[in-house]
């Protein structure tokens, strides 16, 4: 991405990827959410690849090799966020962890923020107005 995409990304906490996650659980497709009912949430499942086809391969590539144990957490609070009727949203930074991390909290009356923490470390410059933020 450019450098002023990133630090549009940086700022905003919205990406690509946040926006489609946003757009999925807004649509709540039946394979989707059948898939979110089954434990425990490993790479990226089918019905996710379908749903999330928007996206490049670098971001599909980026949210499967998102920890499992990260990405299961965030299965669980969006299956309990449709069951108990609350909005998600979705955001990403960039953080301070030697590795990517995920929180997630209350985002006033019936909602619920998640956001995706990727190390400063994983920032690589690819060019002169290229950057990329995944793992070396």
């Amino acid at each position: 991405m450019n450098v002023a995409t990133f630090n549009r990304y940086r700022r905003t906490g919205v990406t690509n990827t946040t926006k489609a996650l946003e757009a999925l659980f807004r649509a709540r497709p039946r394979a989707v959410v059948a898939a979110l009912s089954t434990a425990p949430f490993r790479g990226l499942p089918d019905p996710f690849l379908g749903a999330l086809r928007g996206l490049s391969r670098e971001e599909l590539k980026h949210i499967r090799r998102w920890p499992d144990a990260g990405k299961d957490r965030v299965r669980v609070a969006v299956l309990d966020a449709i069951r108990t009727n609350k909005t998600v949203r979705f955001r990403w930074k960039m953080g301070e962890a030697s590795q990517e991390r995920t929180t997630i909290v209350p985002d006033g009356p019936g909602a619920i923020k998640i956001t995706f923490f990727s190390p400063w470390e994983y920032l690589r410059a690819l060019g002169p107005d290229n950057v990329c933020v995944d793992r070396p």
